[in-house]
């Protein structure tokens, strides 16, 4: 059950909205859409199930390709948000996503605040159909254990100091045939992946509202709140306020 919307824009080929649900109150059964969702988590846990028994466990920052019919259902651990994108005129977009998918190892804020702001919307959704083809095609890949070993490592130490030459030495490798083999297959160098990896957890915990900038900078691994404003403008091309007050929470 939504428990709050905020609609963006809309009109008869798309609808560009946040939608908020409760934790477990928000708990959907199994159903399906007529149209294509492609939706960022902002903040939250769900866990979505498909008919064929399929499970994702998605966090802030993921992003879900769901195409028409496809049967599902969405239980909420936590009170959760979500900025989607409605598709119904998918041949006009020139969308031809046919398979349910999550892509988690990306940060794609920055493709989908510009469906928000963006006037010229078949535009912005041009460049994020783009990057989705991107990252599907490099989560398709297979990654060898040792590395998605790194990235999980990496995943739960987000804030801490990570030195490359430890980690290569915690599994007997070069640094540099980790870090040259980390950017073929995450497409982007540890550094970058994990300031990726800060700005999402910074971003889902700014849209909470229970911590201060600073509070939240500190709690993610940057030096202050400077830090934290630089680099997620560096990253998103917003500032966290921008962004916040782009999408009304």
């Amino acid at each position: 059950m939504l428990t709050d919307q905020k609609i963006y824009y809309q009109d008869s080929s798309i609808q560009i909205a946040r939608n908020h649900y409760a934790k477990t109150k928000s708990d959907m059964p199994l159903h399906s859409h007529d149209f294509l969702t492609i939706s960022l988590l902002l903040n939250g846990n769900i866990a979505e199930k498909t008919s064929q028994d399929q499970i994702h466990k998605a966090g802030a920052g993921h992003v879900s390709i769901k195409p028409p019919q496809v049967i599902h259902s969405d239980s909420f651990a936590e009170n959760s948000s979500l900025l989607s994108l409605k598709i119904y005129d998918w041949e006009y977009y020139d969308l031809d996503f046919k398979e349910w998918s999550w892509i988690a190892e990306q940060t794609l804020i920055p493709y989908f605040l510009p469906l928000i702001q963006q006037k010229n919307k078949k535009e912005a959704i041009k460049q994020l159909k783009k990057t989705l083809a991107i990252c599907l095609q490099q989560q398709s890949t297979h990654i060898p254990t040792w590395l998605s070993e790194i990235a999980t490592y990496i995943n739960n130490n987000h804030e801490k100091n990570i030195v490359i030459t430890e980690i290569a030495q915690d599994i007997n490798k070069h640094p540099f045939h980790v870090g040259h083999f980390f950017k073929k297959f995450y497409g982007m160098d540890i550094k970058t992946y994990q300031q990726n990896l800060r700005i999402r957890n910074s971003f889902a915990q700014v849209i909470e509202q229970n911590e201060s900038l600073t509070e939240i900078a500190y709690k993610n691994g940057f030096s202050d709140q400077s830090h934290f404003c630089r680099t997620f403008k560096k990253i998103t091309h917003f500032t966290p306020r921008k962004a916040l007050n782009l999408i009304d929470v």
